[in-house]
């Protein structure tokens, strides 16, 4: 009692350092942990954004191979209707999985009748992804990452390109264009699109070139029924290795 006794009195004796010594170290501590929220507040809001947001979903199933070899030749390494059959049948099994949607990433030439540019593109089923938006919680769920109207699965020639890309090709929304794509067998295939939105890219150097396409549009336009990748929705962020 004889050492606290002895601080209290030092405490009040310099009274007004006292005060300006506590409040230095509250507002320390209430900056410190300002910015660890907001920093915690960022890499949660950047990972809800990427999973449900941009409907990527928390694990993605490749072919073996296609991340070292793929993008050399993609056809390769395509996952064919009764592989991605038996997966799904495999993923069934665990409760943890919402939901197992495939997707086909392609490329090629977009034209507005007068001038081409190179586009890529993920085409990906509209409903599955529209139930992986939903998965979100809070404002995440709400958000819009699109100008115009949703894809859906019925218009499959509707597709979404980024607004550095309509800029280039000065499309505008319900502007017709010509996506044209080298087939899985090597043949020059041309598809008629209709502009439905206009997206953000997600990285600047990807604003001229981004678009996205339903699932659909992207098989026809490759000319096949593969795809090349299952996108895989969870539960829990929790369950994300152990289902891994």
């Amino acid at each position: 009692m004889t050492w606290i006794n002895l601080a209290v009195r030092n405490l009040f004796r310099n009274g007004r350092r006292s005060l300006f010594t506590i409040a230095a170290i509250a507002l320390g501590f209430l900056a410190v942990n300002a910015l660890g929220g907001f920093t915690a507040y960022i890499f949660s809001s950047l990972k809800d954004s990427y999973i449900y947001a941009e409907a990527n979903g928390h694990l993605t199933i490749f072919k073996e191979g296609f991340l070292d070899k793929g993008k050399l030749d993609p056809t390769l390494y395509l996952l064919s209707e009764q592989e991605l059959g038996t997966i799904k049948e495999i993923l069934s099994h665990y409760p943890e999985v919402v939901i197992a949607t495939p997707q086909l990433q392609i490329s090629g030439l977009l034209s507005n009748g007068h001038v081409s540019t190179i586009f890529v593109a993920s085409g990906r089923v509209p409903s599955d992804m529209q139930t992986i938006s939903r998965q979100a919680g809070g404002a995440m769920g709400k958000i819009k990452l699109y100008d115009g109207k949703p894809l859906t699965n019925d218009a499959v020639y509707g597709i979404g390109v980024s607004h550095g890309l309509a800029k280039q090709l000065n499309l505008k929304l319900g502007s017709s264009a010509v996506a044209m794509a080298p087939t899985v067998s090597g043949q020059i295939n041309a598809l008629d699109a209709q502009l439905l939105q206009f997206i953000d890219a997600p990285i600047e150097a990807l604003e001229d070139k981004l678009a996205t396409v339903p699932l659909q549009f992207a098989q026809n336009l490759y000319d096949t029924k593969n795809v090349d990748r299952l996108t895989v929705l969870l539960k829990n962020n929790d369950q994300t290795y152990a289902i891994r």
